[in-house]
C-alpha cells in the first residue's frame, strides 16, 4: 500500500528497508529479554543466557 501526499503526489512511505524471508521463528521473548536486561542490570542479577526464539506451529 502507498500513501500518497494529496498536493504533491509523492509517497510518503519510504520502502528502502530490507525486506528479509521469513525464519519460521518467534522472536517475541528474544525482545521481552532484552527489555528485562537493563532491571537485571540495575539490580546486579546474576548471568542468564540469552533466550533463544521458539519454533513457531503451523
Amino acid at each position: 500500500m502507498t500513501i500518497k501526499d494529496s498536493l504533491t503526489h509523492e509517497s510518503l512511505v519510504r520502502d528502502n528497508h530490507p525486506i528479509l524471508p521469513d525464519d519460521g521463528l518467534d522472536h517475541t521473548q528474544c525482545h521481552i529479554d532484552r527489555l528485562h536486561a537493563s532491571a537485571r542490570a540495575r539490580t546486579k542479577a546474576p548471568y542468564q543466557p540469552k533466550v533463544k526464539p521458539q519454533k513457531t506451529t503451523r
